[in-house]
């Protein structure tokens, strides 16, 4: 069995942390000890300014899963 990548790391937690599997403390802590990279850059800025949903001024569901739309491309390019 392959050993996980730093980068596959951290897209799997990204996808913990949006299933409300894991904490995002898991997810910064996997981005602060990978290797400098622009797509894990970018991932982590997609979640770290992540919008509301619901309530005043948050996202509708279907404005969230628009923006999720945005952040899964971003995942899958870490995986491979």
């Amino acid at each position: 069995m392959m050993e996980e990548t730093s980068r596959q790391r951290v897209a799997r937690l990204a996808r913990e942390f949006l299933d409300d599997a894991t904490k995002y403390d898991a997810f910064v802590t996997a981005v602060y000890e990978a290797d400098q990279d622009d797509e894990i850059d970018e991932l982590e800025n997609l979640i770290t300014h992540m919008p509301r949903r619901g309530g005043f001024g948050g996202l509708t569901e279907e404005q969230y899963r628009q923006y999720l739309d945005c952040v899964h491309p971003t995942i899958r390019k870490l995986e491979t």
